[in-house]
């Protein structure tokens, strides 16, 4: 369920960062409107009274994707296949993925904040990925 100290903690990267946020989570939907409409629904059990409170900073979605093998078979995308794929379609400078899969790619590792599944986005984390918005830019 959305927990309201998360929430906080996510808030405070928002906050201190100016950062927009694009949803990779397997709770994302096919767009931004369903995906807002189910991390607000309180009949949805997994928001319950908690909404999510940053849907104004919700910009984008990355695509469910499949890979086919050789032999036709296909299987679900890696979540770093899908957020390259959002990338190439969207470019940006600068990002930070908030994720509890390491499944990211090459560079993608530099952005990464690898949350603990059972924690959840700590104060530790939060600082981690302010560090990685806000760095300065090389000249």
């Amino acid at each position: 369920m959305l927990d309201p100290v998360l929430l906080d903690r996510l808030g405070n990267i928002l906050g201190r960062t100016g950062a927009w946020i694009v949803i990779s989570s397997s709770w994302r939907c096919g767009n931004v409107p369903d995906t807002v409409e189910f991390l607000t629904d309180y009949d949805n059990p997994r928001v319950g009274s908690n909404p999510f409170p940053f849907t104004d900073r919700i910009v984008g979605v990355t695509p469910i994707l499949y890979t086919v093998f050789d032999d036709d078979i296909d299987r679900p995308a890696t979540r770093g296949e899908e957020i390259s794929a959002y990338l190439k379609a969207h470019p940006c400078d600068n990002y930070v993925i908030l994720d509890d899969c390491d499944e990211m790619q090459g560079d993608q590792r530099l952005h990464l904040v690898l949350v603990n599944d059972e924690i959840g986005l700590t104060d530790d984390d939060v600082e981690k990925a302010v560090g990685i918005l806000n760095q300065e830019k090389p000249q």
